[in-house]
């Protein structure tokens, strides 16, 4: 029974509370409504129809590149070209000899073969310093000229004068002065064939 005074304690402060409270009003509904007001909607404006669609577009562009800035770069292998196929090398006597050795002789004529991609020139005319010496250089070049031999150098037997290819039946280079002589070169021995055999 010790407890009754605490009980009667609680009851009376609680009933103290609820009169207290009784006294008060609560908002009304106008004042609820002010405390927390409804958002009216705002009027859209409208759009032309043509400003939608490019609007459309716009955002559309902007989100395929950012997509693409986000994947990573494509790897771009290169393109495989077909090798050329090897020009073919046309045998022939020549004035335009195109020498890669000028200086070396006063050419007249030359002759050019090859396989292989290499080509043989056969340049006659005369010795620069002395024209009355017939001359005959060979030399080997590949195909576009980036790699070529030294000259090997064949002076006529005789100064007869300067030296013209007339034909060429391999191994034979047959040669002719202006004044009739004739001199023939064999390619295999590198020497002036004696006595000429000329066709």
């Amino acid at each position: 029974m010790r407890d009754q005074p605490l009980t009667r304690l609680a009851f009376v402060s609680l009933i103290a509370v609820v009169m207290a409270s009784c006294g008060q009003r609560g908002p009304t509904a106008a004042e609820s409504f002010q405390a927390y007001p409804i958002a009216t909607p705002t009027p859209t404006a409208t759009v032309h129809p043509l400003d939608a669609t490019k609007q459309a577009d716009d955002e559309r562009i902007e989100r395929e590149l950012a997509t693409a800035a986000a994947l990573p770069s494509p790897v771009v292998y290169p393109t495989l070209r077909p090798a050329p196929s090897p020009q073919p090398i046309v045998t022939e006597i020549s004035t335009d000899c195109d020498s890669l050795y000028d200086g070396l002789i006063r050419e007249t004529n030359c002759w050019r073969t090859g396989e292989n991609n290499l080509f043989m020139f056969v340049v006659v005319g005369a010795d620069p310093q002395n024209l009355a010496q017939g001359k005959l250089d060979m030399y080997t070049a590949n195909l576009n000229g980036t790699d070529t031999s030294p000259v090997s150098e064949y002076l006529t037997p005789t100064q007869s004068g300067t030296i013209t290819i007339t034909s060429v039946i391999p191994p034979l280079v047959y040669t002719e002065t202006e004044d009739g002589t004739r001199f023939v070169f064999n390619l295999d021995t590198r020497t002036w064939e004696d006595p000429p055999p000329y066709p």
